[in-house]
């Protein structure tokens, strides 16, 4: 990121499918020059949009993987992404929640619509944890654990509480 290198530690055997689509597309990529494009105070930065890579475009937010690609399992399957680039619904085994500082990726709360987008959560948004959700409603599933060294956790926190325009969009 423009503040620096993070590390994260990605949850492989708890969401395989998952974990195994972001590492993706972090080796291919992906998400050279993107930008936040969502803020919400004090709750989550969203990234993760190709479109975002232009800061100020309107449609920032609601890209995906590239339609027709694909990815390795764990098992060395080669999964292929849905139509529009999405992978799969996995909830997991392990009830992995959206504590602050973990990294999760966004499901569009419609089946099957998790691609590239996530979240580094900024609170314990347990009611985006997709074990708790008896509807399809968008929800976020954990990536990895609490990854947020002190500094960028404080960053995290003040970005997503005063850079915000009205509309949740980075400003």
């Amino acid at each position: 990121t423009s503040l620096g290198n993070f590390t994260a530690e990605i949850f492989l055997r708890q969401v395989p499918l998952t974990a195994a689509n972001f590492i993706d597309l972090v080796e291919k990529r992906f998400y050279d020059g993107t930008h936040v494009h969502l803020l919400a105070p004090k709750m989550v930065l969203g990234m993760g949009c190709p479109h975002s890579k232009d800061p100020h475009s309107s449609k920032a937010g609601t890209g995906a993987a590239p339609d027709g690609s694909a990815f390795r399992a764990p098992d060395g399957r080669l999964v292929e992404r849905l139509p529009g680039g999405y992978v799969r619904d996995e909830v997991g085994t392990e009830q992995l929640s959206n504590y602050a500082g973990t990294l999760a990726m966004i499901n569009l709360g419609r089946p099957d619509s998790c691609s590239s987008q996530f979240v580094i959560n900024c609170d314990h948004n347990r009611w985006a944890d997709a074990w708790e959700l008896e509807s399809p409603a968008s929800h976020f599933l954990t990536l990895s654990s609490n990854f947020l060294r002190t500094s960028l956790r404080h960053v995290c926190f003040a970005l997503s509480s005063s850079c915000s325009n009205s509309d949740g969009r980075a400003a």
